[in-house]
């Protein structure tokens, strides 16, 4: 998956990390993700719930998530994993909700102050028998309504009073200070300007991700 944001590295990752706001643009979720573990945002542990068409489908996950942010490459990369038995964090699916077990690679790209893309490579594996209508049918609802939701509020965070700004101005951990030192970082200013080098990172993200091409683009 590849998506584009019209705002800044920090902009968009407070939009995704800040779960108790992930409400406002993840129509899908039950309640807000519950934090299990937070280490300075790098290292996390959340467990979310969801349901799908009117509640005939209810997901529950537990996935660990560990972050990375190169300031020189004006990037920072997400590898999220599910928490298995055994783990001394490791819940039961709340009652009523069958465990999902997915991995993904994300990568942030800032490409300047105005923009950041988003490369993604997963898979999911449900607790339940996927018919291809079924697959059609949750892939529509996520990509036009989660995605296209998600690049709204992206855009939103960068307005006066929105919901984000306490989170971005607190910065708790320093994470946003960080994803702000890489979108003025020579190789995100050089993105910005420049298409050839936004080709040429997004080649290389996609070599980490072991893509070939994006499958869904927004």
């Amino acid at each position: 998956m590849r998506v584009s944001f019209p705002a800044k590295l920090a902009n968009v990752f407070a939009v995704a990390f800040e779960s108790e706001l992930a409400p406002l643009w993840n129509g899908l979720l039950v309640r807000a993700p519950e934090k299990v573990k937070n280490r300075r945002a790098l290292y996390s542990i959340h467990n979310s719930q969801v349901s799908l068409l009117g509640g005939m489908f209810k997901c529950d996950s537990l996935d660990e998530m560990r972050r990375f942010v190169d300031i020189e490459a004006g990037m920072l990369v997400e590898n999220m994993t599910p928490v298995k038995k055994g783990h001394p964090d490791y819940r039961e699916p709340a009652k009523g909700f069958k465990r999902t077990h997915t991995k993904l690679k994300n990568i942030w790209i800032a490409c300047g102050p105005d923009r950041t893309v988003l490369l993604q490579a997963g898979s999911v594996e449900m607790p339940f028998q996927l018919s291809k209508w079924l697959v059609s049918t949750v892939g529509g609802i996520a990509g036009r309504q989660v995605l296209g939701t998600l690049v709204r509020d992206a855009l939103r965070s960068t307005k006066p009073n929105n919901p984000w700004e306490k989170a971005l101005s607190k910065d708790c951990f320093g994470v946003y200070a960080q994803l702000d030192q890489c979108v003025n970082s020579p190789a995100s200013l050089k993105r910005a300007t420049s298409s050839q080098d936004l080709q040429m990172g997004e080649f290389f993200a996609q070599r980490v991700l072991n893509l070939s091409e994006p499958s869904i683009s927004i």
